[in-house]
């Protein structure tokens, strides 16, 4: 069983006034069990004030998280806020580690890292991992797959709940993982728990009429590179659905994901464009293989809503000790001027009946479903995702 205690500020430029804000709305020293371990989530500004910081050296135990766009809890949602979320149990071992830096290592170099990381996690529980909670940096030329790839070989398995950072204006500006108060560009962190955990997942899933039928095989890639669309210059391909113009992408690709299928047995997941090489080549948020099957997502404002409401039913009336939420930037933007939509109706559906943190993502990791149902770890982007125990 895991007791979840969880507490928010607004006060940014007062790093004394928010930490006793925060450990006011905790009560440590009547709440806390024998193991334990934060979760922050925060608007970047109370890294840059030291609040963080603040925060963070008044804990008796690890801190972990990212900075985001906005947070959301039963009592509260916004741009402007920090959350922190304790986990704390009598029967669940907690374990907390951070990597060295991974922006100018090679493959070989970050996977030998990840390995270790996982490594000196693992070594500080007493039994096997039954969850990875993961925040991954956001590095342009590491995919948010191969972050999961890496920790999954060196895990065996264990299943991986997380995001990577979010911070947005018209591009990604100063996305951060964060470790005992510290702010990272290019390190990655998680948090393994292993004891009396039964972690449970729910993702959404873009449905038939969300797709743009115009199906297409990607005959060039490397990694996360888009190439070539059926044998055509990506750029010019996307050139002729109106997504660029003159060899350049333009705002367009955004809010039209890319709908791609590894043929790997689990089923379509979506990509966003980020940005395009000096080559020509057009940079997506994730891995996109040879051979895949592309298509285009058609997404609005409705399909956002009704997939949280429905991702979230699988949590509702169990009983569970704690959910976790990480919802893409990409839906947000998606709900144009009623923004807040996605937060309400998870609030109005969560509140009262489980301690819940949904935060927004800029790129989530969550455990997906074969066609025999055994569940492979996997990144996603455009999606909302859900952990619940």
């Amino acid at each position: 069983m895991i007791k979840t205690l969880i507490a928010y500020t607004t006060e940014i430029d007062d790093p004394e006034c928010a930490s006793s804000e925060i450990l006011e709305q905790l009560s440590l020293k009547s709440g806390l069990l024998e193991n334990s371990v934060g979760i922050i989530t925060c608007y970047i500004d109370f890294i840059n004030t030291g609040t963080v910081k603040e925060i963070c050296a008044r804990l008796p135990f690890d801190v972990v998280g990212i900075n985001t766009m906005y947070s959301a809890t039963s009592g509260e949602s916004g741009e402007l806020m920090l959350v922190l979320t304790v986990l704390t149990s009598d029967d669940v071992s907690f374990a907390a580690a951070l990597s060295a830096p991974l922006k100018n290592g090679g493959k070989e170099a970050r996977k030998k890292e990840l390995a270790d990381l996982y490594r000196r996690a693992a070594s500080a529980l007493p039994d096997k991992p039954k969850l990875m909670l993961t925040f991954p940096p956001f590095i342009s030329d590491m995919s948010g797959d191969e972050f999961v790839r890496h920790l999954d070989a060196a895990s065996g398995g264990v299943p991986m709940f997380g995001s990577q950072p979010c911070d947005f204006t018209t591009s990604m500006r100063t996305p951060l993982v964060l470790f005992g108060g510290e702010p990272h560009a290019d390190r990655a962190a998680i948090i393994l728990m292993c004891g009396n955990i039964r972690p449970t997942f729910s993702s959404t899933r873009i449905t038939d009429d969300k797709i743009l039928r115009r199906e297409a095989i990607v005959t060039g890639s490397d990694g996360n590179i888009l190439k070539e669309i059926n044998r055509v210059p990506a750029l010019n391909y996307l050139e002729s659905l109106g997504m660029a113009d003159k060899g350049r992408i333009d705002g367009k690709h955004l809010l039209i994901p890319l709908v791609i299928d590894y043929n790997d047995g689990v089923g379509p997941l979506m990509r966003v464009i980020t940005s395009q090489t000096i080559e020509g080549h057009v940079l997506l948020s994730g891995t996109i293989p040879v051979n895949s099957t592309l298509e285009f997502g058609a997404l609005d404002a409705r399909y956002v809503v009704d997939s949280a409401e429905n991702m979230i039913s699988s949590a509702m009336n169990q009983g569970y000790d704690c959910v976790f939420i990480v919802s893409c930037i990409i839906r947000n933007f998606i709900l144009g001027f009623d923004n807040m939509a996605e937060i309400e109706i998870i609030q109005s559906r969560m509140a009262g009946v489980t301690p819940f943190l949904l935060t927004c993502s800029g790129g989530e990791i969550c455990p997906a479903p074969m066609k025999d149902g055994k569940l492979i770890n996997r990144f996603h982007n455009v999606t909302a995702c859900l952990c619940a125990f």
